[in-house]
């Protein structure tokens, strides 16, 4: 492409320049699931963007360098996720696909509006289904953030639409939702129909994780959790919780040991013990962050149901 062909040079150095501070220099506030499936699916906006602006500049030849120029967009977004790399920050192939994704309906939107080489109607629908695609992680981000608050103080509503995406396997846990056991007695969970599965497979701490629990916990008495165990032996397990605030060592977080024996095994532990840090400090209660239930690799091979988990 000459320079000749450059009709609006200055929209292409300014456009370019924006998206590299964009993309290198802004993150948004906050570190949940949300938050990062935005950050991931704001690269659709840039690079929609960024196409319209440089098929823009090219406007007087775009007929010849329309291919070229979105080509030029990809090779731009994949720089830029080298460049993200070597300053250690995470590239990412899912922001290549949202970066060709945008491209994609930049290119649709400038046949349609501008270049009229094919309906309007067909550019501004086909941008439209690559924006909701692009954004159906933060839509159900979104979603299963509101289901889970309204949920709460229940912590894990097994019932619900959200169990699955807030409750997940770790270190080398594996956790399914499955269907309430038929051969457990009558009397247990009676009124629920499903219920987690917890597998001990690998790893040094295998267990399930509780990610994003609703933070503030301040105004309640008690956490209450209700597991069950059809192992004949004894299982130790350990319960973990932490706030934002947290350093990473073992006694700045709570921890306290739980020992299923076989059948049905409830309980309860008093916010205020939780509060109470081995370190000194008080966790802060309005910002939790974390709940562990897990095993150790003595455990590996076992498992256990967890019914319920609330706070009272």
């Amino acid at each position: 492409m000459s320079s000749q062909s450059l009709r609006y040079p200055g929209l292409l150095i300014f456009s370019a320049l924006f998206s590299v501070v964009l993309l290198l220099g802004v993150t948004l506030p906050g570190d949940s699931r949300l938050i990062n499936a935005l950050q991931d699916s704001g690269h659709f906006l840039i690079f929609t963007l960024l196409s319209l602006a440089v098929l823009w500049s090219y406007k007087t030849t775009t007929d010849k360098y329309f291919w070229p120029i979105l080509l030029g967009c990809l090779l731009f977004g994949a720089v830029m996720e080298i460049v993200q790399y070597t300053i250690g920050r995470e590239a990412s192939l899912y922001d290549l696909l949202m970066n060709a994704m945008g491209v994609t309906a930049g290119g649709f939107l400038f046949s349609g509006i501008i270049r009229r080489s094919i309906p309007r109607g067909l550019s501004v629908l086909a941008a439209v289904l690559l924006f909701v695609i692009a954004f159906s992680g933060p839509l159900y981000w979104l979603f299963v953030s509101q289901v889970r608050n309204t949920d709460f103080p229940i912590l894990v509503n097994l019932e619900g639409t959200a169990a699955s995406a807030f409750l997940r396997g770790s270190n080398g846990g594996d956790v399914r939702i499955i269907k309430r056991p038929v051969n457990w007695p009558a009397d247990i969970a009676a009124d629920q129909e499903r219920c987690a599965i917890v597998l001990l497979k690998e790893g040094a701490w295998p267990g399930v994780s509780l990610i994003e629990p609703e933070p503030d916990w301040r105004g309640y008495q008690s956490l209450e959790l209700s597991l069950y165990s059809e192992q004949q032996r004894m299982l130790p397990l350990s319960l973990r919780i932490n706030d934002r605030t947290h350093n990473n060592k073992f006694k700045d977080r709570f921890n306290q040991k739980l020992e299923l024996i076989y059948g049905y095994n409830h309980f309860t532990i008093p916010l205020k013990e939780i509060e109470k840090l081995p370190s000194g400090r008080r966790m802060d209660l309005s910002t939790i962050t974390t709940l562990l239930i897990f095993g150790t690799k003595h455990q590996i091979g076992g498992e256990f149901y967890l019914l319920s988990m609330r706070l009272r």
